[in-house]
């Protein structure tokens, strides 16, 4: 019996684990001090490039956006930014500067014209 309800202990700890939310992607945490920032690549035609390459400046950072065209970093130090994105059958674009703000997620949505 003893080891019947410590089995029954085990999964339920297991099942509370499993059923806790997700943390969304797109609402990225932050630490102290730092923010965050939400870059959306679309076309001229409003549809969503997914795979473009994503670099903020002036932090160095990097990466693909999603199968959403989304790119999300975090714990950026707070200042103004700029995303340069570069994607095969599309020409090269920057955005506007933006301002990153400790305890928050900016936003910039860049347009790029496709070539291809």
């Amino acid at each position: 019996m003893r080891g019947l309800l410590t089995l029954l202990a085990v999964l339920l700890l297991f099942a509370s684990g499993c059923a806790r939310p997700q943390e969304n992607p797109y609402e990225p945490d932050t630490s102290p001090g730092t923010g965050a920032a939400r870059v959306i690549v679309q076309d001229n035609h409003q549809e969503r490039v997914v795979g473009a390459t994503v670099l903020l400046q002036p932090a160095g950072v990097f990466g693909k956006t999603d199968d959403s065209g989304i790119f999300v970093a975090s714990d950026l130090t707070p200042g103004n930014f700029t995303a340069t994105i570069n994607a095969q059958c599309y020409a090269d674009a920057r955005s506007r500067p933006f301002p990153v703000t400790a305890g928050e997620v900016a936003e910039a949505v860049v347009i790029i014209d496709r070539t291809c």
